[in-house]
């Protein structure tokens, strides 16, 4: 179980996460994110710890496009219900004495009731949250999607606000990419002045930001290497010159 802590510390953790199916990895998968997430505390229920239940409850949104129809209607079907997280957490503690299983086995069994208690492994320290996914059969039956939602004014508020944030970061990730693109081609028009400039921005449009920034790392180091080079053998046959006169002197 995640302890209530670890539930707050989630709670930011989670915002701006994507939805996707079954854990995938692949971006094609991807189909909702959570812009806002909270804990939510029980008045009139309890845990297996005699504490008020605690969950973390997230407000999601995806677009109503042609892609998402089917799946939109299986939520609203009640048929893709349940969900389940992908999370990192520092330490897993025993229930009953303590130890962090992963590097502290202990005697005691999950799911074995000890001094009125049952036995579980305590999820503490979260140190990411990856993203939530819809499966078929989730760790935790409880974890699932409220089909509907109406937003208040200050929910469609919230939502708008974080969506204009999203689309400011996005404008900022254009512009990066475009400032590092032309600072590529000047670098390889440096190292090879013969270069066609038009297939170069052609093919920078093709490659990311980080595969833009690994090349401009590869040529400037090239470009300086070459400098270097350059400067050795300047003043190697600067030497050699002195030598000379040096000698003829003698």
């Amino acid at each position: 179980r995640f302890t209530t802590d670890s539930l707050y510390t989630l709670a930011s953790m989670f915002i701006g996460k994507t939805g996707i199916f079954d854990h995938s990895q692949k971006g094609v998968d991807q189909t909702a994110r959570i812009y806002d997430c909270n804990v939510e505390i029980s008045s009139d229920k309890l845990n297996c710890f005699g504490e008020p239940y605690a969950c973390l409850k997230a407000k999601a949104y995806m677009p109503r496009i042609e892609k998402n129809t089917d799946l939109i209607c299986e939520i609203d079907a009640g048929i893709k219900k349940e969900v389940s997280v992908g999370c990192a957490v520092g330490v897993m503690r025993c229930s009953v004495c303590g130890a962090d299983v992963r590097h502290e086995p202990c005697e005691h069994r999950r799911g074995d009731i000890y001094n009125g208690l049952v036995c579980c492994t305590e999820l503490i320290e979260p140190t990411d949250a990856y993203e939530w996914s819809f499966v078929a059969v989730p760790a935790q039956p409880l974890a699932g999607v409220t089909k509907h939602f109406t937003p208040q004014d200050d929910e469609v508020k919230k939502l708008k606000e974080y969506i204009n944030s999203l689309e400011k970061e996005a404008q900022i990730g254009r512009e990066f990419k475009q400032f590092q693109a032309e600072e590529l081609i000047k670098l390889i028009s440096i190292t090879a002045p013969n270069a066609d400039c038009t297939v170069l921005k052609k093919a920078a449009r093709n490659l990311n930001a980080m595969e833009i920034c690994e090349l401009k790392k590869l040529f400037e180091s090239v470009i300086a290497e070459s400098i270097c080079k350059s400067q050795f053998e300047e003043h190697y046959e600067h030497f050699e010159e002195e030598m000379s006169k040096q000698s003829f002197l003698i």
